[in-house]
């Protein structure tokens, strides 16, 4: 079984060196790598690993003109020393590889039971660790659909909008992060001007999982700040059992229903006795509710007024938001989680 992986940009080519030495009086302060520029090597990376003591390095080459084979014992120690700044340091290597810097993405993200996920749906330059960011979210966004759909909760069909919300990242960040890299390889300082929260947090879905998406930019200029249907539920300060949370922690392992309306926690609690799907409600207000809005800001911030709901699914993004459509709440609901779980047999 196959999935095409078109190239779609060309990268350059690297090569790095594992290294074991001790470097405990030059490596005063932790990070993940540094970026080192001198005149043996020019542009190179240093890298830390999680074994101690243990550390990479990576430079460009140009393999039309070298060949892995001409990275020898003699001049990985050299380079490392280069790289470190200490001609006289003891150090033993370990391993030698080379990869390519490339842009690439996978054509569809499902084939049958095979769903693609991080580096195995798209790799990109590491400029700003898009790759790192998006494989967790490509594994997140799709566990929750999986483990409903196994435990008989979601249609097959929910599967499907793995691909639908995921897929149209990859081109959108593609473009970020070529843009990124070239900054940071030959362009002055201040042109990189790409916001990191914007690209991490700033995309918006559209699937059979969303009900009536309010964006169809695969990215905004901005978070949301309000709640969209598609987007990312946006942060509110609350007062829940006496302790102060955000709107954010109470998205993570179910579907989250927030209103103001005390027939919605009700309905909300009766699909899910009788269905037995992931889900809470919480009454947001003053005084008794369970959720106090405590700075007056969630009330505006997720539209919950009047007889209106608002639905969060367990990766934190607004999946819904409505109120009740000449019916009861309970049958209202009924038609929204058999939308988002895959068809009206839920």
């Amino acid at each position: 079984m196959q999935i095409a992986w078109p190239v779609a940009a060309p990268g350059q080519h690297m090569v790095s060196i594992l290294f074991d030495a001790d470097l405990s009086d030059v490596i005063v302060q932790h990070a993940i790598f540094w970026i080192v520029l001198n005149k043996e090597l020019g542009f190179g990376a240093f890298v830390t690993i999680a074994t101690p003591g243990r550390w990479s390095v990576g430079v460009a080459f140009d393999p039309g003109r070298e060949r892995l084979e001409d990275f020898d014992q003699t001049r990985c120690v050299g380079m490392i020393c280069a790289m470190t700044g200490l001609p006289d340091l003891r150090c033993t290597v370990i391993n030698v590889g080379c990869w390519e810097q490339t842009t690439a993405m996978a054509q569809h993200y499902r084939k049958g039971r095979v769903f693609p996920a991080g580096d195995s749906a798209h790799v990109w330059p590491p400029a700003g660790a898009m790759d790192a960011n998006t494989g967790i979210q490509d594994a997140h966004k799709l566990s929750w659909k999986l483990a409903l759909h196994l435990r008989g909760m979601a249609d097959e069909a929910l599967l499907d909008t793995y691909g639908a919300e995921r897929r149209p990242v990859a081109p959108a960040l593609s473009e970020f992060v070529q843009k990124r890299q070239k900054a940071r390889l030959s362009g002055p300082p201040d042109s990189d001007d790409l916001d990191d929260h914007t690209c991490i947090l700033g995309q918006r879905y559209h699937s059979d999982a969303i009900i009536e998406a309010a964006s169809l930019a695969v990215f905004g200029k901005t978070i949301a700040r309000r709640a969209e249907a598609g987007a990312r539920a946006p942060h509110a300060w609350l007062a829940h059992q006496g302790k102060r949370v955000s709107t954010l922690d109470l998205f993570h392992d179910a579907f989250v229903l927030l209103s103001e309306d005390p027939a919605w926690v009700a309905a909300v609690e009766g699909v899910a006795k009788r269905s037995g799907l992931p889900v809470r409600a919480f009454l947001v207000g003053t005084g008794a509710a369970a959720l106090v809005d405590i700075d007056h800001t969630c009330h505006s911030t997720y539209g919950i007024g009047d007889d209106c709901a608002v639905v969060v699914r367990p990766d934190g993004y607004v999946a819904w938001i409505g109120g009740v459509c000449g019916s009861t709440h309970t049958a209202q609901l009924a038609a929204v989680f058999g939308q988002l779980l895959g068809g009206p047999s839920q």
